[in-house]
């Protein structure tokens, strides 16, 4: 069995990436930072696979997608970023990464992992309750959520 997890290298992508690798998965960990998740690589042990990528980028997108076409049984699509302040004080770039993590992003591996999936495969989009109870603030994160 195998598990794509995002956003895996801090908090609750991290839980799913250790608690599936304990539960028998080979996980491939996907996040930005290279040096957390060499942290988790060291902590799953053998048999784990990870990719350094800003799912936010074309590039970082597609290295992902791509590690999809491989059969996998599970996806967990739990990357995502947020921009605090008011929406048109913050930078129309910063609002647009957003998008792009946070929707792009999740359809585009959903999309990716359906392709190849079979029976028994699962497809988990984790999301915000900021979605439901929008907070001053977070104006595009809670409309991605």
């Amino acid at each position: 069995m195998k598990a794509l997890v995002t956003g895996a290298s801090a908090g609750i992508g991290r839980a799913f990436a250790t608690a599936l690798a304990a539960a028998g998965y080979a996980v491939t960990a996907v996040a930005r930072r290279e040096d957390r998740l060499a942290d988790l690589m060291a902590e799953l042990g053998p048999g784990h696979d990870h990719l350094a990528a800003d799912l936010a980028t074309p590039e970082g997108l597609r290295a992902t997608a791509e590690r999809l076409s491989e059969p996998h049984t599970l996806l967990v699509n739990n990357a995502g970023i947020a921009v605090h302040g008011g929406f048109a004080e913050t930078p129309l770039e910063d609002s647009l990464a957003v998008l792009d993590l946070n929707c792009r992003a999740v359809v585009t591996l959903a999309h990716a992992f359906l392709a190849q999936a079979g029976p028994g495969s699962a497809l988990v989009n984790m999301s915000s309750t900021l979605g439901f109870t929008p907070k001053p603030g977070l104006g595009v994160y809670s409309a991605t959520n």
